[in-house]
């Protein structure tokens, strides 16, 4: 932004806004491979008031129409999950609920990789998380969630396997 003199309020740089959505659309385009169906195996460790456990859910990716967001297919309504911000360079992550609601955010990918961190809400209680996600090949990636300790230590909480179906 700049400052407007007569109007001494901020707007938006044309020139810059203008190049906006071709780098969001530029971004969005390395993620096409997530795109489809998968079987997502979810293990979860023990904690101190509930046993270690592993279950399968399927999962259904689809781009919004519009191709700015990797949606999550829930009852036939696309829910959003995936996005890059054009403004901030970031990634952004959001869990859309299914005992975790939140928006972290990332820098982007590197080797194959990417980090997110934010706060959620996760199975009603508030907590720092941090999600790391690794592309294995186009047909598998895994992901795994860590939960932010009161000492600033961080815990494994959970980990995916994700295979196109």
């Amino acid at each position: 932004m700049k400052i407007d003199p007569e109007r001494k309020v901020g707007v938006f740089d044309m020139d810059v806004i203008s190049k906006f959505p071709a780098l969001r659309k530029q971004q969005m385009d390395t993620v096409r491979w997530m795109e489809g169906d998968w079987s997502a195996e979810n293990s979860v460790r023990a904690t101190p008031v509930s046993p270690a456990y592993t279950d399968t859910y399927p999962y259904t990716y689809r781009f919004s129409e519009d191709g700015t967001t990797l949606c999550i297919l829930r009852g036939g309504k696309e829910v959003p999950n995936l996005t890059y911000d054009a403004f901030s360079k970031k990634w952004v992550f959001m869990l859309p609920g299914g005992g975790a609601f939140g928006i972290l955010t990332s820098p982007g990918w590197k080797d194959g990789s990417i980090e997110f961190i934010g706060h959620v809400l996760m199975l009603g209680v508030e907590c720092e998380m941090r999600t790391t996600v690794t592309r294995r090949s186009d047909r598998e990636y895994y992901m795994i969630n860590h939960e932010k300790n009161p000492d600033g230590s961080w815990v494994v909480v959970d980990d995916w396997i994700f295979r196109k179906r």
